[in-house]
């Protein structure tokens, strides 16, 4: 957990940093800890910053998340990205992504993934927004188990999705979808969230992951992790 107090820090920090320069985004944090016949800790934060203009978006994000039961450690993981696009029209988009990954019970030591394709709004409304996209790149992973023998570079193919949905004025649905194939590996996420505002920058947010590693068994023996979160959200 003293490799994540950093990054901790770091979200609970930014909307000091960059409200000033004129970014927004937001940070997010949630911690649960329990104790009598079991004793267990989770800790899982979240950030997101966006730059724009007329012609470019610039998206930098990132998300920590660890779990402990009866003093043992049970998940870590470490995400950060960059996620550029350059606007063709009001509905198309040319994205890339550089994301880093760190999942050591997914046996992920390190993982770069490089991508670049295009986007396109499906469905537009006044309460609601329909994104998909798809790209290829290239892809690096460095596993925890004999790291020499499977450092593995491939390429991917991505396609990639996200809803969203104005429910009320203090309601947002969101659903992200992402699939990057590669011929060693298949990489599935999804993630569900309803986002509630409390004020006009605080916000709960009750989330659930899927992620799908299609052909690595990772310490615990199991290809889906799934995780549920209530998280407390800072806009600004």
């Amino acid at each position: 957990m003293n490799k994540l107090i950093p990054v901790v820090c770091a979200v609970l920090s930014m909307p000091l940093a960059v409200h000033a320069e004129g970014w927004s985004g937001s940070a997010e944090l949630g911690f649960s800890n329990t104790s009598g016949n079991s004793r267990d800790t989770s800790l899982n934060t979240r950030f997101d910053l966006l730059h724009e203009n007329a012609v470019w978006t610039h998206e930098f994000f990132g998300d920590a998340y660890y779990a402990k039961s009866d003093g043992e450690k049970t998940a870590e993981r470490l995400a950060l990205g960059y996620k550029p696009k350059r606007i063709l029209t009001d509905r198309s988009y040319l994205f890339g992504t550089l994301r880093y990954e760190r999942d050591r019970f997914s046996d992920i030591l390190a993982r770069w993934t490089v991508l670049g394709g295009y986007g396109h709004t499906l469905y537009r409304s006044d309460a609601a927004v329909l994104d998909a996209e798809i790209g290829a790149g290239m892809r690096q992973t460095r596993y925890d188990e004999n790291p020499d023998d499977l450092d593995r570079n491939e390429p991917v193919l991505y396609v990639g999705g996200r809803y969203g949905w104005d429910i009320s004025e203090s309601a947002r649905f969101t659903q992200d979808v992402r699939v990057e194939y590669g011929p060693d590996n298949t990489w599935t996420e999804s993630v569900t969230a309803l986002r509630l505002k409390v004020t006009d920058r605080v916000s709960a947010k009750i989330s659930h992951t899927i992620r799908h590693n299609s052909d690595l068994e990772g310490s615990r023996g199991k290809k889906v992790d799934q995780i549920t979160g209530v998280n407390l959200v800072y806009g600004f």
